[in-house]
């Protein structure tokens, strides 16, 4: 989820990549450092209670109680039911840029564009249950209005920088989509990568692998490139 591309050490960095995920990282910290498993099993059941049962409607005690925890032990850790769902988002946001974004795949922008496609197809089948919740949560206005402006923006940001990082390497592999309308052509292939989660079944006759080796073939194609 980045912006522009810059040189560094010799590679094509995504620029303002360390300080993004430093952001996404400090909206994750708890009021305290005791019991750091309580806090990641905290933001596990919030995220997936928030987006089933809407943030509003679910109730700190649903989640404690999935926890295994009383209601008082979530404030050890979080200040608000509010507090809980930015840590929870953020930390699902931070996981997938950093997945997606941070290994060097070289200076070849087919084959990076390749490599962060098949890296966020996997992303998405190997965590099922975030992403679809946190997609989801992304997307509601009750979220939206809990998260406050400052986080919501943080997020939009987050996802703005993303597609236009994707964007850029669309332009730059010389596909003849992209030399119409490189905007249309990146959401396309953004948006389906992201739904993969909606069909993909773990029991199914496709494993992970096989599907993102599917998915960089159709890309290939939706973009017509070279």
């Amino acid at each position: 989820m980045m912006t522009e591309l810059q040189v560094d050490s010799g590679r094509e960095q995504v620029e303002g990549l360390t300080a993004l995920l430093a952001e996404l990282d400090a909206l994750s910290h708890t009021t305290s450092e005791i019991r750091v498993d309580t806090r990641e099993r905290i933001l596990e059941a919030a995220i997936r209670l928030f987006a089933i049962h809407g943030f509003e409607a679910c109730t700190v005690k649903q989640i404690a109680t999935e926890v295994g925890i009383k209601p008082p032990g979530l404030y050890a850790h979080f200040p608000s039911k509010e507090a809980i769902l930015s840590a929870a988002m953020s930390r699902e946001l931070r996981k997938f840029l950093a997945y997606v974004l941070e290994p060097d795949d070289g200076e070849d922008p087919r084959t990076r564009l390749e490599a962060i496609v098949r890296r966020h197809v996997l992303y998405q089948i190997e965590n099922l249950r975030s992403t679809t919740s946190n997609d989801l949560l992304l997307n509601s206005d009750a979220a939206k209005a809990a998260l406050g402006d400052h986080d919501y923006h943080l997020f939009r940001r987050a996802q703005r920088a993303y597609f236009d990082h994707v964007r850029t390497l669309v332009v730059q592999t010389g596909g003849q989509a992209s030399r119409r309308n490189a905007r249309v052509a990146s959401l396309a292939l953004l948006t389906l990568c992201d739904r993969v989660n909606s069909w993909y079944q773990p029991d199914g006759p496709l494993g992970p692998p096989d599907v993102a080796d599917e998915y960089w073939r159709l890309a290939t194609g939706m973009l017509a490139l070279p």
